[in-house]
C-alpha cells in the first residue's frame, strides 16, 4: 500500500501521466492479461505475492513496469524464481548471421510474453493493486493470467513456448523451425537470405505458423521493399510503410540496439546524451561509457581510449563522486566532445554480396596486438570470386591490461589468446562456408611460443599456449608487421572522425585485397 500511495502522489502532480497510467492498467484487463478478483478469491489462496508497479519513459512512450525484484522482508519474487536455461541463440550470433547475405528481414512478436498463460496455481504470486487514482477507495486486487514483463523466468518460458509451438505443429516447416531457433533473440527476428523469393516465402510461412499459436509477428522491415510490399499495413513497420509509399527516404529500424538504415542497408550509431548534474565524477564517466552500445566492437579504437583514461583516473581519484582532477578532466572532456560524431559512423549490414556466390572462396583473418595499456583482436572476411577480392569487417574485441604489470611478450600472448577465442566464437556462429581461418600476430616471440610445446614453459605462458593450441592449430598462425596490423588501432586508438573515413580498420589491411604473393613474409622462427 505504501508503494501504491507513493505512485499516486507522483501521478497527482501530472494529470496527463495519471490518465496514461490508468489506461495502461485497464488495457491489461481488457486484453485478459490481468483480471480483477474479489477479496474472497484473494484470501482463498494459500500463498500470494503483490508486485509493485511504476511508470517509465522509453523511446518517447510512457510504460507501466512491474518490479518483480522489489524486496519485502529481505526477499523478492525474482529471488525465488529460476531463470531457466538459455534456449535461444546469443544476441551476438543473431547479429553475425544477420549480416551474412544480401536480403535482410526483421520482425517483432507483439507482446510475446503476454501470449503465454500462467498455471492457475502460479497466478496468486503475481498480483497487484490499483484503484483508478481514487485515494479514498479500497484498492482493487488484480491477478496476472499471463507472463508479465519483469519476472526472471519470462524470457525462458516464452522462448520455450515459441520453439515448442513451431517444432510440434503438424504444419511446421523446417525452414521456419530453423529460423525460430537460430534467428530469434527473444521476440525479435533478424535474418538474412540469399534471394528476395526466399525472404518473401519465409515471411509468409512464418506469419501463418506463428499466428496459429497466437504469436502475432509484425513490424516487418527489409532492405528490399518488394519483400514486404504485399503485407498488410498493420504487419509492416511504420518507417518501411512510409518508405514504400515514398513518404520517407531513409527508414530506420532498431535492431538489437543498433540502428539499421534499411534503404542504405547500413548500421548506424546513435549519440545518447547523458544528463549530468554538478562536477564530472567517476560515476558520470561510467554512465557515459555504459551508454556506448557496440556489440560488434566496431568503435573499439575510440572507446578503448576512454577506458585507458579511466585506468589513469583511478590512480588519482579515490571515490565515485570525487570531482576529476583538472588536467585529466580536460582529457575526458576532449573525448566526450567527440561523441556527437557517432552519427557519422556506418557499418555495412551485409559483409559482402559476394557471399551469395557459391563459387566464392571465403576465408577468415584474425589480427592480434597488445600494448602496455590494452590488447585485443579484430576479424575480417576475405571473399575471393575469380579475380575480385572483397574484405569485410566482422567483429573486434578488446581488454584492458591487468594492473599488475606484465612483460610485452606476455601481453602479446594474451592478445593472441583473445584472437583465438574470437576465431572460435565466429566459427561456431557463422554459417558461411569458411575455407580456412588465418591468424596474424606481430610478435615473433608469441609465434615461437605457439609453435612450441606448452609444457616447456611456466604456468602463465604454458596454460595460454595450451589453450590457444586447443582452439586453433599452430599452422594457422602467421606474422604481420605492425604497419599492416589493423589490431594496432585498438591499442593506439582512433577518433570517430578517423573511423568514419575509409581506413585499414574498416576495410582491412591493403595486403588482404591482394593475392597471397603480396602478403607479409614470415620471418624465420627458431
Amino acid at each position: 500500500m505504501a508503494l501504491l500511495r507513493a505512485t499516486e502522489r507522483r501521478l497527482i502532480k501530472d494529470t496527463n501521466l495519471a490518465n496514461v497510467y490508468n489506461k495502461e492498467i485497464h488495457k491489461l484487463e481488457e486484453a485478459g492479461y490481468a483480471v480483477r478478483i474479489s477479496s474472497a478469491e484473494a484470501s482463498s489462496s494459500s500463498e500470494s505475492w503483490f508486485v509493485p508497479h511504476h511508470i517509465v519513459h522509453h523511446n518517447g512512450k510512457a510504460r507501466v513496469v512491474f518490479n518483480c525484484s522489489f524486496s519485502h522482508k529481505q526477499t523478492n519474487l525474482n529471488d525465488n524464481l529460476l531463470p531457466g536455461p538459455t534456449l535461444g541463440p546469443p544476441l551476438l550470433g543473431v547479429l553475425l548471421r544477420f549480416r551474412q547475405y544480401a536480403v535482410a528481414i526483421s520482425g517483432d512478436i507483439r507482446a510475446m510474453f503476454h501470449q503465454i498463460r500462467l498455471l492457475p496455481e502460479d497466478q496468486p504470486l503475481l498480483r497487484f493493486l490499483w484503484r483508478d487514482m481514487e485515494k479514498d477507495c479500497i484498492p482493487d486486487i488484480y491477478e496476472w493470467r499471463v507472463l508479465p514483463f519483469g519476472t526472471t523466468c519470462s524470457p525462458c518460458c516464452a522462448t520455450y513456448a515459441l520453439q515448442r509451438h513451431v517444432r510440434d505443429n503438424p504444419d511446421g516447416d523446417e525452414e521456419v523451425v530453423e529460423s525460430v531457433q537460430q534467428s530469434f533473440y527473444v521476440d525479435n527476428c533478424l535474418q538474412s537470405l540469399q534471394s528476395q523469393h526466399q525472404a518473401k516465402k519465409l515471411i509468409d510461412k512464418m506469419r501463418a505458423l506463428l499466428t496459429s499459436g497466437s504469436f502475432d509477428i509484425r513490424q516487418w522491415a527489409s532492405n528490399v521493399p518488394d519483400v514486404i510490399a504485399h503485407l498488410p499495413i498493420e504487419a509492416k513497420s511504420e518507417s518501411c510503410e512510409l518508405w514504400l509509399s515514398a513518404s520517407k527516404s531513409d527508414p530506420q529500424e532498431s535492431t538489437l540496439g543498433l540502428i539499421w538504415h534499411c534503404s542504405q542497408d547500413t548500421f548506424g550509431y546513435k549519440h545518447r546524451p547523458v544528463t549530468t548534474n554538478g562536477d564530472t565524477s567517476m560515476r558520470t564517466v561510467y554512465r557515459i561509457l555504459a551508454s556506448q552500445y557496440d556489440p560488434l566492437g566496431y568503435i573499439i579504437p575510440f572507446t578503448t581510449r576512454a577506458k585507458i583514461l579511466v585506468q589513469t583516473l583511478w590512480k588519482r581519484v579515490e571515490s565515485w563522486d570525487e570531482p576529476l582532477p583538472a588536467d585529466l578532466l580536460s582529457e575526458w572532456q576532449a573525448w566526450e566532445e567527440e561523441l556527437p560524431n557517432l552519427q557519422r559512423i556506418t557499418l555495412a549490414r551485409c559483409y559482402t554480396p559476394a557471399c551469395n556466390n557459391t563459387s566464392s572462396t571465403i576465408d577468415m583473418h584474425v589480427f592480434c596486438d597488445a600494448s602496455e595499456k590494452a590488447y585485443g583482436s579484430v576479424a575480417y572476411l576475405r571473399v575471393e570470386t575469380g579475380d575480385n577480392i572483397q574484405v569485410a569487417f566482422i567483429m573486434a574485441r578488446s581488454l584492458m591490461a591487468p594492473k599488475k604489470q606484465l612483460s610485452m611478450p606476455r601481453l602479446e600472448l594474451c592478445a593472441a589468446l583473445s584472437g583465438a577465442q574470437l576465431a572460435k566464437t565466429l566459427s561456431s556462429e557463422l554459417t558461411l562456408n569458411i575455407r580456412q581461418t588465418v591468424m596474424w600476430s606481430d610478435s615473433t616471440t608469441v609465434l615461437h611460443w605457439i609453435k612450441s610445446e606448452s609444457c616447456n614453459y611456466k604456468v602463465f605462458v604454458g596454460t595460454r599456449i595450451a589453450e590457444i593450441q586447443d582452439l586453433i592449430g599452430y599452422e594457422n598462425w602467421n606474422y604481420v608487421d605492425s604497419d599492416n596490423n589493423p589490431a594496432d588501432d585498438i591499442t593506439r586508438g582512433k577518433t570517430l572522425i578517423d573511423l568514419s573515413h575509409t581506413c585499414r580498420w574498416n576495410q582491412g589491411p591493403e595486403f588482404l585485397h591482394q593475392s597471397p604473393d603480396h602478403w607479409p613474409i614470415h620471418p624465420s622462427v627458431p
